[in-house]
């Protein structure tokens, strides 16, 4: 009996420092979230035919660094983002004609050298930090604390340049930053940034023009105020939704219009109404030289905001860029083009008219649309109390709240291409119809609901399509809304359409702020879009 109850104790230990070798059970870690489960699948696998995987030669990892040997562009350096979860390529040039390797963890692909010069194409990489490792037979180089995460090619005018500094208080005599805030105090290594700095050009270039010390940055208080205002909050807001590494390229120009954006082969198809001799604006001159460059390093999408100025042939140039765009990168970019907020000038009809044409790109199954009807903000008015400073502009055409114009495309983006959980975009108009009371607007809100903010102001009504009277809004169910008005004959309804409402606020009916001159929303935050409908 002792020899039993000695071998069971003996069993006992034995098992116990098994477990204890092993360190026990295992622990399940924290459940990954639906959102990000569904971002990791969408992976981008355009030129899988283009990696190789067999060796060209004889891989040595004990090479020596020959740092001499290799040159890069400027979108190559210690601390660049790559697209994750993707089909990617590293070119430069190399002294050494032959066999190249390219080693990312485990992954190893490999090209070769012509005449100086090669393009290695790699397998999908994980969310994370690398060090990337590029061999030949005699030499090698490599890039430090490479972050592979979501990575974006910011474009557009001004408005897409805004830096974070230059979004003053616009109630105030002095330069103020409404965001000084953020500057001082956010930091992650994990969210990076690369300016394109701007240049023109007759013919397409290869490689960046770049300036000395140029190269990718994180976000911190030495970089966030020269960072785009609109691509900063969209990036941070991915990087709160996901918690992986994003990362955006930012090549943009103020007073641009589309046609210097295009490329050279779309002539004959666009719209010249706008195109000038002048660097600016002549034909293809930023394309050239500030997209062109980047055609082969993978975005997973491009956001897009630009356009005031602009509404003859916005629409026909903007899907010819688009369909240009991903023919030359050799990818079905995503876009996300950014509703233009209102802003003072000679005619709200035609800026009306603009964003129309912006919410039709949007039909596109890979384009998304992000709403900005209660951005914005009005022109110099000191008698009043009210000062636009500096950056700002006469017009309020510069408006400085950009953290819900980058947060709302974040969102719209995630919407439409991640299957983001939950609501993330607004309230769309699906109808309109009279009844005894007015007239009933019935919206799609997803499972969300209407909710009315500031002063119920922005629906108008006409029975002639010229003349257009205010109308009160009332939620009568979650999705509708019911315009009350003594109106007879009611014949056309509109939205966010004017930049008065002399009914409500008295004199000329201009308040200070764009956002109360609106009032839908649903119960997530996001405004309902303007809209001008005839009912039928």
């Amino acid at each position: 009996m002792k020899k039993i109850c000695l071998l069971l104790a003996l069993v006992f230990v034995f098992t116990l420092g098994a477990f204890a070798g092993c360190g026990g059970p295992e622990k399940e870690g924290p459940k990954e979230s639906q959102m990000l489960t569904n971002l990791k699948e969408k992976t981008i696998l355009t030129n899988q035919e283009k990696v190789i995987t067999e060796p060209t030669f004889d891989l040595n990892r004990d090479v020596s660094v020959r740092s001499d040997m290799f040159s890069f562009g400027l979108l190559f350096a210690d601390g660049m983002m790559m697209q994750a979860n993707a089909v990617v390529c590293i070119w430069g040039e190399c002294t050494e004609d032959g066999g190249i390797a390219v080693e990312v963890g485990d992954t190893v692909c490999y090209g070769n050298v012509t005449d100086g010069k090669f393009a290695v194409w790699l397998n999908p990489v994980p969310y994370g930090n690398y060090t990337v490792n590029i061999y030949t037979a005699s030499g090698r180089t490599y890039f430090d604390d490479v972050a592979f995460g979501e990575v974006f090619l910011m474009s557009g005018q001004s408005n897409m340049g805004m830096t974070v500094n230059e979004c003053l208080d616009p109630k105030s005599q002095t330069d103020v930053c409404i965001y000084q805030d953020i500057i001082d105090t956010y930091e992650n290594d994990d969210l990076r940034y690369l300016k394109v700095w701007p240049s023109f050009g007759d013919e397409p270039i290869e490689e960046l023009n770049g300036k000395d010390g140029q190269a990718w940055q994180p976000a911190n208080f030495r970089t966030i105020g020269e960072m785009s205002a609109c691509a900063f909050f969209f990036a941070k807001r991915m990087y709160e939704l996901y918690e992986v590494p994003v990362g955006f390229v930012q090549s943009c120009m103020g007073g641009t219009y589309t046609v210097p954006w295009l490329p050279p082969e779309t002539y004959d198809d666009a719209d010249h109404y706008y195109e000038g001799d002048a660097e600016n604006n002549k034909f293809s001159c930023r394309y050239n030289t500030m997209i062109h460059p980047l055609r082969n390093f993978v975005f997973r999408g491009v956001v897009w905001y630009q356009g005031e100025g602009q509404n003859v042939g916005y629409y026909q140039n903007m899907n010819l860029l688009i369909e240009s765009w991903r023919k030359n990168f050799g990818q079905d970019l995503k876009f996300n083009i950014v509703e233009l907020p209102r802003f003072i000038a000679n005619s709200y009809q035609e800026w009306f008219e603009v964003r129309e044409q912006q919410a039709r790109l949007a039909e596109d199954e890979n384009v998304s649309y992000s709403v900005n009807t209660d951005c914005g903000i009005f022109e110099r008015d000191i008698e009043n109390g009210y000062y636009n400073n500096g950056i700002l502009g006469e017009d309020g055409i510069h408006t400085p709240d950009k953290e819900p114009v980058g947060s709302r495309a974040a969102d719209a983006f995630a919407a439409k291409f991640y299957d983001a959980v939950g609501t993330f975009t607004p309230p769309a108009i699906e109808s309109a119809s009279v009844t005894d009371g007015g007239v009933l607007l019935t919206y799609n809100v997803g499972e969300s609901k209407l909710v009315l903010k500031n002063r119920n102001v922005g629906f108008e009504v006409s029975a002639d399509g010229t003349t257009y009277s205010y109308a009160e809004p009332e939620i009568v169910s979650d999705n509708q809304v019911l315009l009350k008005t003594p109106l007879l004959g009611i014949r056309f309804v509109r939205y966010a359409y004017t930049y008065s409402c002399t009914e409500v606020f008295g004199g000329d009916g201009r308040p200070d702020e764009i956002k109360n001159l609106v009032c839908l929303y649903n119960e997530a935050g996001y405004p309902a879009d303007q809209f001008l409908l005839e009912i039928k």
